[in-house]
């Protein structure tokens, strides 16, 4: 067990904050605690301010005794950023180069250094180095993971009721698997879907979701935006890509005041169309119902509009991002017999996922799977949803929005998942928040550093940037030397001990786990068998090595 660390003990321990500019060089990026808060006022100034060891610099501790408390260092990043309306270019061209300054005495440390030239530096008569590697975009199959670093599910009350699941890779729920939907497909740039396995694989990347017509699975779900994929992803439009991907936290939370305004989309697909109850509108234009506001109240003479509970922001921008969902109107009151508790929950315009799982239709079982409210993360700032909804908007003359039009809302999409909740943890009411135990999930891939990206429906193709550079400044204020500071390492205990074997699987407990570890499993021959990631909380269960799932039993 070791604590989840960039490099060794002292290597933790940079106090960054970002000013400007974005970029991870596979980090697990933490804010503080406090930053969601911050990132939500109006007058939020971009400052991000991470956990110390957690920012997107990279550092060591070589001699704590001429650390300089109080002394704040600036890393900027300066150069060509080459960008283009097609958004082929979206990159620092060689020649980018940073700077290290002590800007409390105003002395510059390092300067001219080579941006893509991987090299430590050592400021010896300060105590500590510095590295500044340009990783590359995800899906660029250099580096572990093909650019993944990690994802993780954080529960507000560790007491309270675990209600969030989601169908992972190959359609799997519960460790089962449904092929109706296997809806990741395998890519070019993805192959082995690394990116689409990241912690619990709840979500996965828009770009991977399957979305053409499938021989073997004539009938199958899929978060895609399935009748414009093909459109978004051909080399004429090409504006769907694994490099836009961003590190996000995703909020669910009870407290109404901090929910997302935003669109509502119709998830049916065309297999539903020739039912006659799905209404006008096709796969991934706004559902043509009356819009609710955050308590469920119709909001006269509108359409399609909803509230998200909860939020997104993206941690190396500071940005509140978009974030909307879906419904199938298949399961609104038309087909209501067929729904559990005769609940319209594809109908009524509020995110409430069922953990229903099929249904009796015509004699026949037929695939509910929680209303497929599928949920969808931008990487366009926050609006309210408001340019997605006028890109969505039916013509005067009735007619639905255009494949144009509904492609420049799916390129701003970089994440979905498919919920579909446990029958033990089912979400509250509405009246009651619906989150029935506020949860963080953080999403974390490599970023190369870059000017602060930015999206418009307009321009949903284009490197269009705030014009900014990377300026980065951290200190040792709260430096503590890793080497005796307790991390509980000596609490951890396995339960049972030795350890169980069912069915070629190893079930296992431990306790008093430290937050943000690696749980590494070797054979006897010293090979590694398997591998969790971060983990919160006072214990965890793992199946494996035969298994690679992960549960939590906090």
């Amino acid at each position: 067990f070791t604590p989840k660390q960039k490099f060794e003990n002292d290597s933790q321990q940079l106090k960054v904050t970002r000013i400007s500019g974005e970029g991870n060089p596979h980090t697990f990026l933490l804010m503080d605690d406090d930053m969601h808060e911050k990132i939500l006022s109006p007058n939020f100034d971009g400052k991000i301010k991470y956990k110390s060891g957690f920012g997107p610099l990279h550092g060591k501790v070589l001699d704590q005794s001429k650390l300089q408390k109080g002394t704040v260092y600036r890393l900027e990043i300066t150069g060509n950023f080459q960008s283009s309306g097609n958004g082929n270019n979206c990159q620092y061209d060689q020649d980018a180069a940073w700077k290290l300054t002590d800007i409390t005495n105003n002395t510059v440390l390092l300067e001219d250094k080579p941006l893509w030239y991987i090299k430590e530096y050592v400021v010896n008569e300060l105590g500590f180095s510095i590295t500044v590697h340009q990783h590359a975009e995800p899906g660029t199959q250099i580096y572990e993971n093909n650019g993944g670093v990690g994802a993780s599910l954080e529960y507000k009350d560790n007491s309270g009721p675990k209600w969030y699941q989601a169908i992972t890779l190959d359609g799997k729920y519960n460790g089962q698997k449904n092929k109706m939907v296997d809806f990741v497909r395998t890519t070019t740039h993805d192959p082995n879907r690394q990116l689409s396995q990241l912690g619990d694989g709840y979500f996965v990347p828009f770009v991977s979701t399957s979305f053409q017509d499938r021989p073997d699975f004539p009938f199958y779900l899929s978060p895609a935006a399935r009748e414009v994929m093909g459109y978004l992803s051909g080399p004429a439009t090409n504006s769907l890509r694994f490099r836009d991907l961003n590190n996000v936290d995703i909020v669910f939370t009870k407290d109404k005041s901090k929910w997302s305004k935003c669109i509502v989309v119709e998830t049916a697909s065309e297999d539903y169309y020739d039912s006659g109850t799905i209404g006008d509108a096709k796969n991934f234009e706004l559902r043509q119902s009356n819009s609710k506001d955050e308590n469920g109240n119709i909001i006269p003479s509108s359409v399609g509009m909803s509230y998200f509970p909860g939020y997104a922001v993206d941690v190396e921008t500071g940005k509140r991002l978009n974030i909307f969902f879906g419904e199938n109107s298949f399961y609104s009151q038309a087909n209501v017999d067929l729904l559990e508790g005769k609940n319209p929950i594809g109908g009524d315009m509020i995110f409430n996922p069922s953990a229903q799982e099929f249904g009796l239709f015509n004699g026949a079982q037929f695939p509910v799977f929680g209303g497929q409210h599928f949920i969808y993360i931008t990487r366009m700032e926050y609006d309210g949803c408001s340019e997605f909804a006028d890109r969505l908007k039916r013509t005067t003359s009735g007619a639905g929005p255009s494949v144009v039009n509904k492609a420049r809302v799916a390129s701003a999409i970089t994440w979905t998942s498919f919920p579909l909740l446990s029958q033990s943890t089912p979400m509250s009411s509405i009246a009651d928040g619906l989150i029935p135990n506020d949860v963080v999930i953080r999403l974390r891939v490599d970023n190369p550093y870059s000017e602060t990206r930015k999206y418009t429906t307009a321009r949903e193709r284009a490197c269009d940037t705030e014009g900014d550079h990377p300026v980065y400044e951290f200190g040792f204020e709260d430096y503590i030397n890793v080497s005796t500071k307790d991390i509980t390492m000596d609490r951890i205990f396995v339960s049972p001990n030795p350890t169980l074997s069912q069915n070629g699987l190893q079930s296992l407990q431990l306790f008093n786990l430290p937050d943000h570890a690696d749980i590494i499993m070797y054979d006897i021959k010293g090979q590694m068998q398997w591998k969790s990631n971060t983990s919160f909380g006072e214990s965890q269960i793992l199946l494996g090595p035969g298994s690679r799932k992960t549960m939590f039993d906090i």
